[in-house]
């Protein structure tokens, strides 16, 4: 007698990507290093990376705002 059973997928189902935003007044090259370090310890989640530097001002502060505030529009989420 064979059984049919559903096939196991080759991978765990990950639930859809959160965009992580790495803000920095430098390159930002050391947050997202260390950010992603952190990040790795959740194997089951995906992100979207993105890494906004050189933010040395109030006017760059409120770009990076804008670009975050889209960013969650687009998501439906927030980052």
């Amino acid at each position: 007698m064979t059984t049919d059973l559903p096939p196991t997928p080759a991978e765990p189902v990950r639930p859809a990507g959160r965009t992580v935003f790495f803000i920095s007044d430098g390159t930002g090259i050391t947050a997202e290093t260390f950010g992603s370090s952190i990040l790795a310890q959740f194997d089951s989640l995906r992100f979207r990376l993105r890494r906004i530097p050189f933010i040395d001002s109030v006017e760059k502060a409120n770009d990076a705002v804008r670009v975050i505030e889209q960013q969650a529009q687009e998501d439906g989420k927030r980052p």
